[in-house]
């Protein structure tokens, strides 16, 4: 084995680096070719332009620039020490001192939300819904590939190497667990399942991440439940959370690009006082439609006053959750 190491590092340490950058790599390319070496000096302010026009075509073109294979073995070693004792730790230290309850693995889920505007954060959770919504279907197309029960894992012939690859896809804690797994991928690996029109090349790609077990400490969901939306007030207390506390009024200033406020959908729900919460909280329904990705025209097209007035009905736990813990 470390004879084989020896023989192909280069490979598999460029194989990994890609894997761990998976989403970033370009970042870390661009990053690679900012040095002194490679961009020379002095940096002046054509130079700096010109790089940064080559970062946007990179960034909008994977095929323009190199995969981590195709690089020196000395570039693919910077990239990966650059990432180990650089860029990891400085993400690490700008996380604050952890309080007691809570777990370091959970810290930048919690924090992450807090430094958006709610509306912003419940688009994230709007996609994150359609996101579960494919995998929903993807994983009820491949459950019987991959079942126990399939042909292919049973009988004496079977490799019991086979049975990596066998998993329980039906509705269940087990579904769940595997569904929180894919979700945190990343969306490349969504389109990729959601490109295969082939039934068993999409289960052998799913029992291919699967197999290699979660990658997820926090999940998005759990981030955004109700208990992670209270944890966040708790540990980490922001002007937002103020805002609230006051009762501020948020109106709807119309649509922009970027937007300079509020969408029409968030401040109808909460009736135009600012309102520091998203996630499950949230009607279901209303984050099916991806309500606060709309624009004022298209609401006004679909009678968005009645479809909100219907979400809260008296009696409900959502409503009984708000005026326990928000009044």
């Amino acid at each position: 084995m470390y004879a084989q190491h020896i023989h192909s590092r280069h490979t598999i340490l460029s194989a990994c680096l890609r894997r761990e950058l998976d989403g970033f790599y370009v970042d870390a390319y661009a990053n690679l070719r900012s040095r002194v070496s490679e961009l020379g000096s002095p940096r002046c302010k054509p130079t700096i332009h010109l790089f940064l026009d080559s970062y946007r075509y990179w960034a909008k073109n994977s095929d323009s620039y190199s995969d981590a294979l195709s690089l020196s073995p000395g570039r693919v070693r910077w990239m990966a020490a650059y990432h180990t004792q650089v860029a990891r730790p400085l993400a690490l230290d700008n996380v604050e001192a952890v309080p007691d309850g809570i777990v370091l693995r959970d810290v930048i889920g919690l924090k992450f939300f807090g430094l958006f505007d709610p509306w912003e954060a419940e688009a994230v959770g709007c996609f994150n819904t359609f996101v579960r919504q494919q995998y929903e279907r993807i994983f009820t197309d491949v459950h019987a590939n991959l079942h126990y029960d399939n042909i292919r894992f049973i009988g004496p012939n079977v490799s019991v190497d086979n049975y990596r690859y066998a998993f329980n896809l039906e509705p269940g804690p087990s579904r769940r667990m595997f569904m929180e797994d894919m979700i945190s991928r990343s969306l490349k690996t969504l389109v990729r399942a959601l490109e295969s029109d082939n039934n068993e090349e999409l289960a052998c790609f799913i029992a291919h991440f699967l197999e290699t077990g979660p990658t997820v400490a926090l999940t998005l969901s759990e981030a955004m439940r109700v208990g992670g939306n209270l944890e966040r007030r708790s540990y980490y207390p922001s002007v937002k959370d103020a805002a609230e506390s006051r009762r501020d009024s948020m109106l709807f200033l119309g649509d922009s690009s970027p937007p300079t406020g509020p969408p029409l959908s968030w401040v109808r729900l909460w009736e135009e006082e600012y309102i520091n919460v998203y996630g499950s909280i949230i009607p279901e329904s209303l984050r099916l439609w991806g309500h606060v990705m709309w624009d004022a025209a298209r609401w006004s097209n679909m009678g968005m006053e009645k479809l909100i007035h219907q979400q809260w009905l008296p009696g409900s736990l959502r409503v009984a959750c708000l005026e326990e813990y928000w009044g």
